[in-house]
């Protein structure tokens, strides 16, 4: 991956509901609810504007169509690999970093192990 100062980590645990997202350069990032391998995740991947913001997207995802231009779904086939999206006029460059289990630990104490994916996103302008 090229080296920009303004490259940022992401960690995005895939639980129940799928209620969890990160959020870098004014976009949302979401695992999909589902993808065939464990180890091959897909990203969807949206701009934070206002629309995004009412309709909680960040929550509860996006019916963007693929080719909505505030939209990119990008899957990953294995660690260390780089994907190019396009989200309006910007351009990111995501690298799948790496794949592990945590504790999602429930309101009641029981605890579960989940899987984790961390993600090296970088703007390129």
């Amino acid at each position: 991956m090229k080296t920009y100062i303004s490259a940022r980590k992401i960690s995005l645990m895939h639980g129940p509901y799928n209620a969890y997202h990160a959020e870098a350069f004014d976009l949302i990032f979401k695992l999909a609810y589902h993808f065939e391998k464990r180890e091959h995740p897909r990203l969807e991947v949206f701009l934070n504007d206002d629309d995004a913001k009412e309709k909680e997207w960040s929550t509860y995802g996006t019916l963007l169509d693929e080719d909505d231009e505030r939209f990119a779904s990008v899957r990953f086939d294995a660690l260390g690999e780089e994907r190019e999206i396009q989200i309006s006029a910007s351009r990111f460059q995501i690298r799948f970093d790496k794949f592990y289990s945590d504790y999602l630990t429930y309101p009641n104490g029981s605890k579960e192990l989940m899987p984790v994916y961390d993600f090296l996103v970088s703007h390129n302008p």
